[in-house]
């Protein structure tokens, strides 16, 4: 077939093919994203130097999940010069030494110690809390002590420097939990059930892996004695994902199957559903089972564990209703105690001020969007100018009550936002908030819809009123400086573990949280708040804005 390439129609087709290479080189090249990707990178090197001199790009590479198992590798085990790092914590012993846990003698609510109930859950970080929260108040109605579990990294953190499960205190402060409620370890919990399970509880179907994880995090088996109780009171077999493989096939194990529409058990619904008197129960793959969308708590008692946990009684929690123990769970489920210092540390002395915007944004290429979701077919149309668009519009209705304060400029308004996303483009956001031309043209299209275009002239100059943006990169600089691993290496475990929830805990204590509907992420958050706002609402709020702009 040497011929063909003599043939005119095969040389028109080369010839198309080079010019097409060629003008994907020019877009690559003098494409805006790459300017700015540009410019980032020598804006990065007009930092302030950090330790080991690191930039934007090193830093938001060893933040990347994908790269995660060789630049953790190559950071905490080893100086540049190749020698072992001693590790201390002359900077933090306090912090150590919390996350040594031992269970409460004394908690307001002592749960029946023979009878345990433990949440087995393979969901991400998110989704194990949720379920941890959620056995916790299944134990309170049910009369069931709780079994601390262990958790699991995120599945694409690949740090293989240490064990693959993460003590249950590196994710919640388990001495104030222990403060509410009885809890037991899980070396407890197979001295008590002789390292079976008698029952479980399941709201989906599980996959085939479960067993062995099970197995691999609790040392347990589901190898129930009592049988006997399939087909009455409405227990039946466990269902599995796939049938084909014969390792899927589920023993013979009692389990009572919770409703699969979501969210749609009551609390109050609770002790009913989960009844059994058999002692070693589990949850298998079990959470956001019941509504969290309710009232009619008591908020006397709420105040009390809010403002002054030690007035709080065990009268009080004995005559409470089951949403207010709800709530209550969310309020002593706190982030362990280096967690929620490092971001108030964080928030005061870099952010400078208590009143700020948080954002999340979950929607990546991991992010999966069942179609049940009403914003699937709009994520990927969100790019980079989107979200930065409504880092300024949200920051612009959250000052709108202010400006006629500063309206001479005597003084800068600024504006602090925290963006936790998922995504890669974060640097990119940033700059762009800091464009002065791309302030100015964002609020001509606002202002415009608003009646307003009068204000141009002060919405439009950075030293009348600007955003402030942080970030990762921020975070990432701030904890290596001030607690370097070399002496607070408690802290370092995992750094993307690490940067999440501090993260999470800055979102939480923000003034107004923009959220990503249908993120566990941003529901853990969002617990025991207000000022709650999704982050599609301010996107449809700026494709009015745009829309108006472009038939006027």
């Amino acid at each position: 077939m040497i011929w063909l390439k003599h043939r005119p129609i095969f040389k028109i087709c080369r010839v198309v093919a080079e010019l097409a290479m060629l003008v994907v080189c020019l877009l690559y090249f003098m494409s805006p994203n790459r300017i700015l990707r540009e410019n980032i990178r020598r804006n990065s090197e007009e930092t302030i130097p950090i330790r080991k001199q690191k930039d934007a790009d090193e830093i938001s590479r060893l933040l990347a999940m994908r790269q995660w198992n060789c630049e953790s590798r190559k950071s905490n085990k080893f100086q540049s010069e190749g020698e072992k790092v001693k590790d201390t914590n002359e900077l933090c012993p306090k912090w150590a030494n919390e996350l040594d846990w031992k269970p409460s003698d004394k908690p307001l609510i002592q749960l029946n110690p023979a009878r345990i109930i433990y949440p087995a859950n393979q969901n991400g970080p998110s989704n194990e809390l949720i379920s941890f929260q959620e056995a916790i108040f299944i134990g309170i109605e049910t009369n069931r002590t709780v079994v601390v579990p262990q958790f699991l990294p995120h599945r694409m953190d690949r740090d293989t420097f240490h064990e693959s499960e993460v003590p249950a205190s590196r994710r919640v402060d388990l001495n104030f939990l222990s403060r509410l409620v009885s809890m037991v370890t899980v070396d407890k919990m197979q001295e008590l059930c002789y390292l079976k399970f008698d029952v479980g509880f399941q709201k989906q179907d599980a996959e085939c892996n479960f067993f062995s994880y099970l197995k691999k995090t609790s040392g347990m088996i589901l190898g129930s004695t009592h049988d006997t109780v399939l087909g009455t009171d409405g227990f039946t077999e466990m269902k599995m994902l796939k049938k084909h493989d014969r390792a899927c096939e589920p023993p013979s194990f009692p389990v009572r199957r919770m409703a699969k529409i979501k969210r749609a058990m009551r609390v109050d619904d609770v002790k009913y559903n989960y009844r059994s008197d058999l002692p070693c129960a589990v949850l298998i793959d079990t959470y956001k089972t019941f509504t969290n969308d309710f009232d009619g708590f008591d908020q006397a008692i709420l105040d009390k564990a809010i403002n002054d946990i030690n007035s709080l009684t065990h009268e009080d929690l004995i005559g409470a209703n089951s949403r207010t123990k709800f709530k209550l769970v969310e309020i002593f489920t706190k982030r362990p105690r280096y967690i929620r210092e490092i971001a108030k540390e964080f928030i005061g002395k870099v952010m400078q001020g208590d009143e700020y915007i948080a954002m999340h944004w979950r929607y990546n290429h991991e992010f999966i969007c069942f179609h049940k979701y009403p914003f699937c077919a709009q994520i990927e149309k969100v790019e980079s100018r989107d979200l930065s668009e409504v880092i300024i519009l949200a920051s612009k209705n959250f000052t709108s009550s202010k400006v006629s304060k500063y309206s001479n400029c005597d003084v800068t308004q600024v504006v602090h936002v925290y963006l936790a996303t998922a995504t890669t483009d974060y640097e990119t956001i940033k700059f762009m908030t800091k464009d002065s031309d791309f302030q100015r043209e964002i609020f001509r299209k606002i202002l415009k819809k608003e009646g307003k275009a009068d204000e141009i002239s002060y919405y439009g100059d950075q030293r009348c009123w600007k955003v402030q943006l942080f970030n990762k990169v921020d975070l990432y600089r701030f904890i290596d400086s001030h607690y370097p691993r070399e002496k607070c290496s408690v802290i370092w475990r995992d750094t993307h573990e690490l940067i999440a929830l501090v993260e999470n805990e800055i979102c939480r204590q923000s003034s107004i949280f923009i959220y990503s509907p249908e993120s566990a992420w941003s529901e853990i958050a969002m617990q025991t708040r207000t000022n709650n706002v999704p982050v599609w609402d301010v996107l449809s709020e700026l494709a009015e804005i745009n829309a108006i702009d472009e038939i006027y």
